[in-house]
C-alpha cells in the first residue's frame, strides 16, 4: 500500500511539473511573437508620395523656396507645360496653397483623384517667406 501512494504522487508531481514548464512556454510564446501583417500600398500612391517631392523641387527652380512670382507666372498651366518641370506622360497634377494667406495655384490639380499627396513647402514673397502646403494627384 505504501508504493502506491508513492506512485500517485509521482505521477501528480510529474503532470504538475509538466503543466508548469507547458504554461511558461505559451506564456514565453505569446509574449516574444509579435503580430506581423502585410502593409499593401498602391503603386499609384508611392507615385504620389515621389511626385510630390519632384513637383516640390522642380518648382523651386534650384532654389530655397517656391518663388511667389514664378507662381503667379504659371497660374493656370499644367506641370507639363512648366519649363522647370517638364514632368509630362505621368499625369501628374499640383496646387500650391499659401497657409498664411489662404492664396492658391492650380496646375491641374484633380480633386476627385484616388492617389493624392502633399507636402509642405515654403512660399518666397519679396522679403517673405510663408508656410504653403503643395498637393499633388497622379492619374
Amino acid at each position: 500500500m505504501k508504493g502506491d501512494t508513492e506512485t500517485l504522487t509521482a505521477l501528480f508531481a510529474v503532470l504538475v511539473f509538466s503543466m508548469a514548464i507547458a504554461g511558461i512556454a505559451l506564456l514565453a510564446q505569446s509574449y516574444f511573437v509579435n503580430f506581423s501583417g502585410i502593409v499593401v500600398g498602391s503603386e499609384k500612391d508611392l507615385l504620389a508620395v515621389d511626385a510630390s517631392h519632384l513637383v516640390d523641387e522642380c518648382l523651386k527652380d534650384r532654389g530655397l523656396y517656391i518663388r511667389k512670382d514664378n507662381l503667379d507666372a504659371w497660374k493656370g498651366k499644367d506641370v507639363c507645360r512648366i519649363k522647370a518641370c517638364g514632368l509630362c506622360g505621368a499625369g501628374i497634377g499640383a496646387k500650391i496653397r499659401n497657409l498664411e494667406t489662404g492664396e492658391e495655384w492650380d496646375f491641374g490639380y484633380d480633386e476627385k483623384g484616388e492617389s493624392k499627396h502633399f507636402v509642405y513647402t515654403n512660399i518666397e514673397d519679396g522679403d517673405k517667406i510663408y508656410m504653403g502646403r503643395l498637393y499633388v494627384s497622379v492619374e
